[in-house]
């Protein structure tokens, strides 16, 4: 069966069998990470293959070709859905430090000494009473560039992400 599918569908089943890939149905609900009805409904359709759309359309924010299983709608970096989901998360993680007692900063400007934040959240002293950098972000193992070439690795999406983050604030990592 595998063999017979095509590469959307071959790079989802590898996200689907990537560690902690069911989290989020497990996941008891809680203000912050609560999904709608809709959005349920729409999480359990990609993460099934199921189209939700019965055609393919332009993006309104690229235009780009938005696929019927909302692979592009979940990718695109023009809209605001990347940026809301990073940013849930960063709230999320924020909340728990506090509750830890932790002192930290959502996005503090200028650690770097140029304006750039390459923290999500800054943690004044985490491990070995050091200030910490905790960058979050939002990736697909079913975004174009992936499934292109669904020889890729289960984590490729997170690993080119990773190599993303770490050569943008270089100069910031190699001062700590």
């Amino acid at each position: 069966m595998y063999s017979q599918m095509d590469n959307y569908h071959k790079a989802r089943m590898k996200g689907c069998r990537a560690h902690a890939a069911t989290a989020w149905i497990h996941a008891n609900p809680m203000p912050l990470t609560k999904f709608t009805n809709d959005q349920f409904k729409i999480a359990v359709h990609m993460w099934l293959g199921i189209p939700l759309v019965s055609r393919e359309m332009e993006c309104k924010f690229c235009g780009r070709t938005m696929d019927i299983y909302g692979a592009h709608a979940s990718t695109c970096k023009h809209g605001t859905n990347i940026v809301k989901r990073d940013n849930s998360i960063r709230n999320y993680l924020y909340s728990q430090m506090k509750v830890a007692n932790y002192t930290c900063t959502i996005e503090k400007k200028y650690l770097n000494g140029i304006g750039q934040k390459p923290a999500d959240i800054y943690i004044e002293s985490l491990v070995d009473n050091r200030p910490t950098a905790v960058d979050v972000s939002v990736t697909s193992c079913v975004q174009s560039k992936i499934v292109q070439n669904v020889n890729n690795h289960i984590y490729q999406a997170a690993d080119d992400l990773i190599k993303v983050k770490l050569y943008k604030y270089k100069d910031f990592i190699s001062k700590g």
